[in-house]
């Protein structure tokens, strides 16, 4: 339950409901009180500079334009790197298998 009530979602309907169990929510907040303090103090940490940082910069800051450019430019290279290395080893295992001596080409020629 912590996960869907700690982490941040792009689909906010699950949290909601949880909220309203006052009684879940305070365990939850025990639990990580007592086991990831560290982490949570941390958390709070980050997430008030960065609510400092949004009051600082204002509307339309030139700070929110390279971060969103860096994180579409991270979010890239985190998805084409694991694709990469899937076809890499779908490819190799065509290879080691012998599939690739099955494949036939059609050409307009050979159809005739």
């Amino acid at each position: 339950m912590a996960p869907v009530l700690k982490a941040p979602l792009p689909n906010q309907t699950l949290r909601t409901k949880l909220t309203s169990y006052s009684e879940l929510v305070r365990y939850v907040d025990r639990i990580a009180a007592k086991y990831f303090a560290r982490y949570q103090k941390q958390y709070e940490r980050e997430k008030e500079e960065e609510e400092a940082r949004k009051a600082k910069g204002g509307s339309g800051g030139t700070g929110d334009s390279s971060n969103s450019e860096e994180k579409s430019s991270t979010s890239l290279s985190s998805k084409v790197l694991p694709v990469l290395a899937a076809v890499s080893a779908m490819a190799a295992y065509a290879y080691a298998t012998d599939l690739f001596s099955s494949i036939v080409i059609i050409t307009p020629a050979s159809i005739r």
